[in-house]
């Protein structure tokens, strides 16, 4: 994997969980966001689960994969953000378009710290019990 380390910092990309780190092993979301620097113009990506009943994580009933712009109505608890170039962003772009499906090994929390962790060469911990990703453990990772 290549980070860039060097060109002009653009852009501005942030992982979210919208719960605290005493939630619910099932609970919450982690989704991303994306701007550009001197724009209002904020984009969000999530990883999403229609499988119902999936040991108890609830059905978004939009269809497995990544939406582009669900979460605007989510407040997030925990976030943390990165400054990054045009070639970082490029990376960013490539990982969040290209199609993924979600089921329990392969979280929205994985997901979200898996296209953190290649375009900004950052490690996010995500990995709670039973190695499932979560969300509260993004929370619990930010100190929130």
């Amino acid at each position: 994997m290549k980070v860039s380390n060097g060109g002009k910092k653009l852009y501005r990309i942030g992982i979210h969980s919208n719960v605290k780190s005493n939630a619910d092993f099932t609970d919450g979301h982690v989704w991303l966001s994306s701007e550009k620097s001197g724009t209002n113009g904020m984009g969000t990506y999530g990883l999403w689960n229609n499988n119902s009943g999936v040991f108890g994580v609830l059905s978004s009933g939009l269809g497995n994969g990544v939406i582009l712009n669900k979460e605007g109505a989510y407040r997030p608890q925990a976030s943390k953000f990165f400054l990054i170039d045009r070639v970082q962003y490029n990376t960013f772009q490539n990982y969040i378009n290209t199609p993924d499906t979600w089921y329990i090994t392969n979280t929205c929390a994985e997901w979200a710290r898996d296209a953190i962790y290649a375009t900004t060469g950052n490690y996010l911990d995500v990995d709670d019990n039973f190695g499932i990703e979560t969300p509260r453990e993004l929370s619990r990772t930010l100190g929130k």
